[in-house]
């Protein structure tokens, strides 16, 4: 898979990636609203060598991609969409800290929003967040998601249960 938007370029990681995705994931800030993390290098090999197998599923149903600046090649974050059925996927994403508040992760979660309705033909994407990532939460609302709701200790955080919002935006209402 390969998305290229105004400054981002997204496409399948590979092993080439290892070392800046294990640099990103070893920062405690970046996993303090997941419910894993941070890893370890062993653990973000293995987790590449999972995603590379899924990119040879078919049909696909698991796009996690590497997110690089459009001009330098640089990997800074990652981003999935998982087709959870035929009609419905999932987004996410984390970005390296420093590159926090300049706009890609919205910009990485439209391009996904728009493969997951144009490409998929899904009929909704969604996303959960935790309810304290003020920042996450932008993102989703400025892709056009809507709260639906609060999913109540649905995620374990650092060993203690905790609630997720949900949100969601249909085919019909999106717009690139």
């Amino acid at each position: 898979m390969r998305l290229v938007t105004d400054r981002l370029v997204l496409r399948d990681y590979t092993m080439l990636d290892l070392e800046v995705e294990y640099q990103n994931n070893i920062d405690p800030e970046l996993f303090t609203y997941m419910p894993f993390g941070p890893g370890t290098l062993e653990g973000t090999r293995e987790r590449i060598e999972r995603m590379i197998e899924k990119q040879n599923q078919d049909p696909r149903t698991d796009f996690d991609v590497a997110v690089t600046l459009k001009k330098s090649m640089v990997l800074i974050g990652g981003c999935r969409l998982n087709k959870t059925s035929d009609i419905e996927g999932h987004v996410g994403y984390k970005f390296a800290r420093s590159h926090w508040g300049k706009g890609y992760a919205t910009e990485a979660a439209k391009a996904l929003v728009d493969y997951g309705f144009n490409v998929l033909k899904l009929h909704r994407v969604y996303a959960t967040v935790h309810p304290e990532n003020g920042a996450s939460i932008r993102v989703l609302e400025m892709v056009g998601m809507m709260r639906e709701g609060r999913l109540r200790e649905n995620m374990l955080y650092d060993g203690v249960y905790g609630d997720s919002l949900i949100y969601s935006i249909l085919e019909h209402e999106w717009t690139p």
